[in-house]
C-alpha cells in the first residue's frame, strides 16, 4: 500500500484543502469519502487501509475548516455549493490518477448531504454510497433514475461500437 498526501487551493473556500490517497498495488476501483462535521480524513485511516486490501484505492480531503484544512474557525466552510466544487475537485484529481476504474462516491453524515448533492450536479461517478443520511425518498428515486440513464447510455454505447465492430469484419476477419 502507497499513501499520499498534499493539498490543493480551493478559490471557492479560501484555503488549502488537505487530502490524502491510498492506493494498493492495482486498483479495481475507487472509493472517494467526504467525511462528516466534526470530523477529519484521518478517521477513515481503519477503513482506507481495509479497502487497499481488497485491491480498492481510497482519496479524502478535509472539508474546510476541518482538520487540517483550517483557515479561521473551526467547523466553518463558507457556502455549501463552495464545498461541493472542493468535492469536485477531488474528483477531477481521483480521475486523472486512476484512470477509468469504477469511482464511488462515499459520504457519512454532513458528507452524505455533500454527496447527495454532487450526485445531482455530477455525473463522473460510478456508484454513492450514502451513510448516516437523511431520509428523502424523492431524491434518492432522482438519482437512481439519474444513475439507470447513465448506465443505459453506456450499455447502448457499447452495443453500438460491438455491433460496427462486427459488421466490419470481413468474412476472413480483417477489419477495414
Amino acid at each position: 500500500m502507497r499513501t499520499k498526501e498534499f493539498t490543493f487551493y480551493s478559490k471557492h473556500t479560501i484555503t488549502n484543502i488537505h487530502c490524502k490517497i491510498w492506493t494498493p498495488q492495482t486498483p479495481k476501483a475507487v472509493v472517494q469519502i467526504s467525511h462528516g462535521i466534526t470530523e477529519h480524513l484521518g478517521r477513515y485511516e481503519e477503513l482506507a487501509e481495509r479497502l487497499v486490501l481488497q485491491d480498492i484505492a481510497v482519496i479524502a480531503m478535509d472539508l474546510p475548516g476541518h482538520g487540517q484544512s483550517i483557515r479561521s474557525a473551526k467547523g466553518y466552510f463558507g457556502d455549501w455549493q463552495s464545498v461541493v466544487e472542493d468535492v469536485h475537485t477531488l474528483s477531477i484529481i481521483g480521475h486523472e490518477i486512476f484512470g477509468d476504474i469504477p469511482y464511488i462516491m462515499m459520504g457519512f453524515s454532513l458528507g452524505s448531504f455533500l454527496v447527495r448533492t454532487y450526485a445531482y450536479t455530477y455525473e463522473d461517478y460510478d456508484g454513492l454510497i450514502l451513510l448516516g443520511t437523511g431520509n428523502s425518498p424523492l431524491f434518492i428515486l432522482q438519482i437512481l433514475h439519474k444513475m439507470m440513464e447513465k448506465k443505459s447510455r453506456k450499455i447502448f454505447q457499447s452495443q453500438l461500437t460491438s455491433n460496427h465492430q462486427k459488421a466490419s469484419k470481413t468474412p476472413l476477419g480483417c477489419t477495414f
